[in-house]
């Protein structure tokens, strides 16, 4: 049986993303952007004030320290989404002049000590945003910490 348009979306999108791999300031907008697309809701929208509720760093203060922080991704009364990005491997290129680059591994080698500490940090690191959000915001239902085009992880909380 032939794929469905939808599950070639599915497929293409797994394919391009799985690929992708030490760039998460690079690649996860896009990522999340893309990702709305397939699930076929609303993308998060432009910055505005404080007051914004679905958006990209999403500025909250530290209750304890007072030192100002950026949610990867929010959506009021529903998430914190917290973004890394791993590689699978540290590996070089080779430019066209001939030169060998040592790849970055991101975040952690996927599959290491390393990166399941890196997870645990980031889930802490949501879990924190959480609390820095506005008490008239409440608590979110779901944290989210997402290796770009790996996994992601859903902790609920309600």
């Amino acid at each position: 049986m032939p794929d469905t348009p939808a599950q070639e979306s599915i497929q293409s999108f797994i394919a391009k993303w799985q690929a992708s791999a030490a760039a998460e300031t690079a690649n996860s907008q896009m990522f999340l952007s893309e990702l709305c697309d397939l699930l076929d809701v609303e993308r998060p929208r432009p910055q505005g004030d404080e007051e914004d509720d679905y958006v990209f760093e999403r500025r909250v203060t530290n209750v304890t320290t007072g030192t100002i922080n950026f949610i990867d991704l929010y959506r009021r009364g529903s998430f914190v989404w917290e973004n890394k990005q791993g590689s699978d491997s540290a590996s070089a290129k080779t430019t066209l002049s001939g030169e060998r680059i040592k790849l970055k591994s991101g975040t952690a080698r996927r599959g290491t000590p390393a990166w399941s500490q890196a997870m645990t940090r980031a889930k802490n690191q949501a879990r924190r945003y959480a609390r820095s959000l506005p008490d008239g915001h409440g608590w979110p239902p779901f944290l989210v910490v997402c290796d770009v085009g790996h996994c992601i992880d859903l902790y609920a909380d309600f």
